[in-house]
C-alpha cells in the first residue's frame, strides 16, 4: 500500500502547483470579493437579536428571548433565563 506522500508524487507537478495567468488571478480576486460581500450581507440578515421580556409569571427561566433579525410570526424563538441561554436555545432549535 502506498503512503500519501507517494501518491502525491504521482500527481503531475503542474497540478500540484498550478500557474495562473494574470486574468485568472483577477477573476479569482473578484470572486473572493463577491463571496466576502455575500457573507457580510448574510451575516447582517441573520443577526440574532435579544430582548429582556420578563413575562408576568413566577418562573424566571423565560426572561430572555432571541430571534433572527427580521423575525416574522412563526419563526423560531429562543428562550432562557439569561441572554446567552436564549441565544443557545435558538441555535439548538435551528440545528434540529
Amino acid at each position: 500500500m502506498k503512503t500519501m506522500a507517494e501518491l502525491e508524487m504521482e500527481i503531475p507537478e503542474d497540478f500540484r502547483n498550478p500557474v495562473r495567468t494574470p486574468e485568472q488571478e483577477a477573476m479569482l480576486e473578484k470572486m473572493h470579493a463577491e463571496c466576502k460581500a455575500h457573507e457580510a450581507l448574510h451575516m447582517a440578515v441573520d443577526k440574532i437579536e435579544t430582548e429582556y421580556v420578563c413575562p408576568p409569571i413566577p418562573v424566571r427561566s423565560m426572561d430572555w428571548q432571541a430571534t433572527r433579525k427580521g423575525y416574522d410570526e412563526g419563526d423560531l424563538i429562543g428562550r432562557g433565563a439569561t441572554e446567552q441561554d436564549a441565544i443557545n436555545d435558538l441555535l439548538e432549535q435551528e440545528q434540529e
